[in-house]
């Protein structure tokens, strides 16, 4: 038979998304827009196909390459790569062909990476997300050391050293890198939103080491190190709004979030023999991110442990500036999640105020903060400033909440034999813990004023709104006190606080995250009966800060079932039907 009398082949029209999903057969009429099933359910008909990323790299690979690199020659860090060696013959005529080499603690700070076969192949969108490198203090001023997070090891200056460093690192064989969840430059862009957004309100690290020591892969030699920037991308990608992550689809964030966390988990010290700000750092980002995605018994136990583990530390001295501040941030963040949850859930206290001695936060930005000492802050306001502020009063909230429960204690004692032991000194009026609150909200610079037209950027107004909700909790529970005392005294404007919060950009409410939509919600019960206008008129916020967290923030949780019973550290992948 010819070969141009045979029939042509009809095209096989491929299934649509939701029947592949499915798994039925997609049958679709000649002319009709929409399928079978999807008119049957009234969805939209997509042929495409959603882009996959490929896996990680096999163990077995690994192995191989970490073998291969083991038996090469301590030299071979100075020959070119076969990637570079490419790269260079692509565009030979470009400047960009200097030779590596490790950037230094005195130029780091306008440092901008060359193209290095140990670094990613996304070069562009990487060198792009680096433009938040801090600037230099002054020609003469120390610089801090790529300390980052409780760690002073200094950085090795000599490019072979380096290199081979940087080899040898790879040969952790059963380890999850970063690059075995999402991009690196998909990791920098989520930091870098994490410093814009929720910086000013966990300064858990000291912004320019922790860049230092991302530009130096300190995650490919530190395993505690890289699982708390695991954490710590896992926290961001919870809590940061939504349309600052619109660079990656919604199922992609939940798998990074979900494998970030468990890649944290697997990686983190189990024994802590020896105490540091890492691993307090790393279990106060997984107790924020537990907390938001409602797993609230985990996020206290995980709680506990940061602040035990942070009092043994403060017990021996530092002489590093750098390492003393970052311990005394995480304290009084400890502290704030302390007694927001016993506000809230009428728990007791863990860190009792009597034991607590340890020195306010400093509202200096970390530009000015050197391993030797600080630097005088200039004359514009620290980012930092409405964290030092809210350490106060949430301080002030400790002090007033220990003498509410004391005072009940005392008052309707379980046993009358426990009520000689309860003898305690004669108590403050409220009025005294009202006027000190005042005193520091008098304080407060123009920037973090509670004022809907307060000058400043995006920073202070996410501070504004944690000020805002903070100090009204202090007075709620000053209110609880004085009528513990018999005093009368009128209650606070609810009906305010609502008008104030309602004023407040969508993103600054979403970047305080669940947090401030539980206290909101904590008002409104406190208020049943006594200032209706106020309760309703906060009811109806409660309402639009959860429309908001579920428009801006993402909540899905992993399958913590097995994260223990896994020893390789390898991340789980979910099930489609995981519980919340």
């Amino acid at each position: 038979m010819p070969r141009d009398s045979s029939p042509a082949r009809v095209p096989k029209r491929p299934s649509c998304r939701l029947c592949r999903v499915r798994k039925v057969k997609c049958v679709k009429e000649d002319g009709a827009e929409r399928c079978n099933s999807c008119s049957t359910l009234e969805r939209a008909c997509e042929d495409a196909l959603p882009r996959r990323r490929p896996g990680p790299v096999s163990r077995y690979s690994r192995e191989a390459m970490s073998g291969a690199e083991e038996r090469a020659p301590v030299l071979k860090p100075l020959l070119p790569s076969p990637t570079e060696v490419r790269s260079e013959h692509r565009g030979r005529g470009s400047s960009s062909s200097h030779s590596p080499s490790q950037p230094t603690s005195s130029s780091l700070a306008s440092y901008t990476p060359t193209p290095r076969w140990d670094m990613p192949t996304q070069r562009s969108a990487y060198d792009a997300h680096l433009s938040f490198l801090p600037a230099p203090v002054s020609d003469g001023a120390p610089r801090p050391p790529p300390g980052g997070v409780g760690t002073s090891a200094s950085q090795p200056s000599d490019p072979i050293k380096t290199r081979t460093a940087l080899t040898a690192s790879h040969t952790d064989k059963t380890a999850v890198h970063i690059e075995d969840v999402l991009p690196r430059c998909t990791a920098m862009r989520i930091l870098h939103a994490y410093h814009d957004y929720l910086y000013p309100l966990m300064p858990c690290v000291h912004w320019p080491s922790f860049v230092q020591q991302l530009v130096a892969r300190e995650d490919e030699r530190n395993r505690r190190w890289r699982a708390f920037v695991f954490a710590l991308l896992a926290y961001s990608i919870v809590q940061l709004p939504r349309s600052c992550l619109d660079f990656a689809p919604v199922p992609e964030l939940v798998r990074y979030h979900q494998q970030c966390f468990s890649a944290s988990r697997a990686q983190q010290s189990r024994t802590f023999q020896d105490v540091s700000s890492i691993d307090t750092a790393t279990l106060y980002c997984q107790h924020i991110y537990l907390s938001s995605l409602f797993k609230k018994n985990l996020a206290n136990l995980v709680l506990v442990q940061a602040i035990r583990l942070a009092q043994e530390q403060l017990q021996t001295n530092c002489d590093d500036a750098i390492e003393a501040e970052l311990r005394r941030r995480l304290f009084w963040l400890l502290y704030g999640s302390d007694r927001t949850i016993c506000v809230m859930d009428d728990t007791p206290l863990v860190i009792w105020d009597w034991d607590t001695n340890v020195p306010y936060p400093l509202a200096l930005d970390d530009a000015y903060l050197t391993c030797a000492g600080a630097f005088p802050q200039p004359d514009k306001t620290s980012a930092l400033a409405g964290f030092h502020f809210v350490t106060r009063i949430f301080h002030l909230l400790g002090v007033v909440l220990s003498a509410l429960r004391s005072l009940r204690a005392r008052r309707s004692p379980p046993d009358p034999e426990i009520s000689e032991l309860l003898s305690l000194p004669r108590y403050a009026p409220s009025a005294a813990y009202s006027a000190a609150l005042d005193g520091i909200l008098a304080a407060l610079p123009r920037e973090l004023e509670l004022r809907a037209d307060a000058p400043g950027g995006q920073a202070f107004t996410i501070c504004r709104v944690n000020i805002l909700i903070s100090q009204a909790m202090v007075r709620q529970t000053i209110q609880s006190y004085a009528e513990e005392m018999g005093e009368d005294t009128a209650g606070q404007s609810r009906a305010l606080v609502a008008a104030m919060l309602r004023a407040m950009p969508a993103e600054s409410l979403a970047a305080n995250g669940d947090s401030l939509r539980m206290k909101v919600l904590y008002f409104v019960l406190q208020g049943m009966g006594s200032d209706e206008a106020g309760s309703s008129e906060l009811l109806d916020m409660y309402m639009r800060l959860r429309e908001t967290q579920e428009a801006h923030v993402l909540h899905e949780a992993p399958d913590l079932s097995d994260e223990d019973a896994r020893g390789d550290g390898t991340p789980p992948v979910p099930p489609p039907g995981w519980e919340r």
